[in-house]
This record gives C-alpha cells, structure tokens and sequence, in this order.
C-alpha cells in the first residue's frame, strides 16, 4: 500500500508540474462550455431573419396578411419588388422572400384557395428548419382566423437553385475541406518531434539551409493534398455521380490555397507546442 500511495504522489507530482496538462484537461473544456453557451443558450426570441415581402395585391386582406407577418418577432420585414428582393436572397441579404400574389384577396372572397409564394436557398438549413414553419404557422394562424377551419391560403415553396442535389452532394465538399485542414494541420507533427528529440538542432550543424527544409514539406504536402482530393472526387464521381457545378481551375486552385493556409496555421501551432503532447490539443482545438 505504502509503494502505492508514492506511486500516486509521484504521478499527481508529474501533472501538476506540466502546465499544458492541467489547462487541456481542466480550463480547456470550461472554455468550451463557455463559448458554446453564450452561441447556443439563447432562445427562439433571439433569432432573427432579414424577410422580403412583396404585396402584388391591393386589398383589405392582402395588406392584414403583410400586417400579420411585420408583427412577427423574428422577421426583419423588407418590403419592395419581386425583382429586387430576389436579387437580395440570391445575394445573402434575406433568408426568405415571401409574395402575396396577385389576386389574392379577390380569390378568398370568391372562396377559393390564395397563394402565398416562398422563396429561399435550400442550402440555408435555418431557413428549412426555423423560418419556413414559422411562416407556415403564421399563415395558418391567420387562415383560422379568416374562414374557421377551411383552408384558404397556400404556401407556395420555391427553391432558388438550378439543381436538385442531394445530401451527398453537400458532403462531399465538406469531407475534402476535412481532408485538407486534417492535412495541412497534422503534418507539423513529424518537426515537433524532430525538435523534441533534437534532431533540427543536428540539422543546423549541417549546410542544409532551413527554408530549403521547409520548402520541401510544403511541396510535399502540396502534392499529397492533390492526390488526395483527386481520389475524393473521382471516388465520388464514379460512385455516387455527384455532379461538379463549378469550375474546375476555381477548385483547384481553392485546394492549393486551402493547403497551404492550414500549413501555415500548422507550422503557427507548432511554435507553442514544446511537445507532442501539447501540439495535438491545440491543433483539435483548431
């Protein structure tokens, strides 16, 4: 009992004198509960969408509707042109634009069934998830209210995309992004180590020049990431025919740029880290 109760004390002794241990493993995750509770603690009341609303009909109960809507809490209402709130959700400035159509109210009056266009980007997930059922709640809250039970009012869906892609389509990109960053990131590992077991300092004894050093692992890595996404795209395009919609030159010159940025925050990280061990949570903090 009494070798281990030494033993305990001389590995307590040991963590507490690496400074790097005791923030990775107590402040690191408090940190973390922090940043993430002030982004994600807030309620619905905090969320907020720029909406564009244009009212292409003149009545009593079209101009109700555009009322109800600018009521809602959560909506930033922008009120203009088809053309030019359109043009603003293509440019990122709504998340959604909604269009009292034309005829609206005359089509309620006669007892049939009105339309109210949404358009919005399927690629913005808040907008599929938050804002549509909020619209749709709104439109439904004021159609029991106008006719009871019945429904008279539709809520006409538009995507702005040329394309219909599916769930792999958008993760492909993610996984080659991933690619890269774990790349680019991790291959500083192998020059801790060498610094760690002296190696470099072997090295500066020698004419070897250190850019011509770093060079070599910058275009060795260069070359690993084109390889690399060479195989995540044509493993993707021959398996699953998952569609390029962009340009080819963009891309790789994206991959180029992409490799070399996190190369650069590799080589960063690297100049705090004494160790291994200190380097690999700060680059899975990155």
């Amino acid at each position: 009992m009494k070798t281990f109760n030494m033993l305990l004390v001389a590995n307590a002794k040991q963590f507490v004198r690496e400074k790097a241990a005791l923030f990775w493993t107590f402040l690191f995750p408090i940190f973390f509960i922090l940043i993430f509770g002030a982004v994600f603690s807030g309620g619905m009341d905090n969320v907020s969408f720029n909406v564009g609303l244009v009212i292409e009909d003149d009545s009593a109960i079209a101009q109700n509707m555009s009322d109800v809507f600018g009521q809602v809490t959560a909506f930033k209402i922008n009120e203009g042109q088809r053309k030019d709130e359109i043009q603003a959700l293509q440019d990122g400035d709504r998340r959604a634009v909604l269009v009292i159509e034309q005829g609206f109210g005359a089509t309620i009056a006669q007892g049939g069934t009105a339309n109210i266009s949404v358009y919005y980007d399927p690629t913005q997930t808040s907008s599929v998830q938050i804002l549509l059922p909020i619209v749709q709640k709104v439109i439904d809250n004021f159609d029991r209210a106008l006719s009871g039970s019945i429904t008279r009012i539709h809520l006409d869906e538009q995507t702005l995309q040329s394309h219909e892609l599916r769930a792999i389509d958008y993760l492909v990109p993610g996984i080659l992004a991933m690619a890269l960053m774990q790349l680019g990131l991790f291959a500083v590992a192998p020059i801790v180590v060498d610094r760690e077991n002296k190696v470099l300092k072997r090295l500066g004894a020698t004419p070897l020049k250190r850019s011509t050093m770093i060079v070599s692992t910058v275009v060795f890595n260069l070359i690993v990431a084109v390889i690399q996404a060479a195989l995540i795209i044509i493993v993707a395009r021959l398996v699953f025919d998952v569609p390029m919609l962009g340009n080819w030159f963009y891309l790789a010159g994206f991959i180029v740029l992409g490799t070399l940025t996190f190369l650069a925050m590799g080589y960063m990280l690297s100049s705090f880290a004494k160790n291994q061990q200190t380097l690999m949570p700060l680059i899975m903090a990155v």
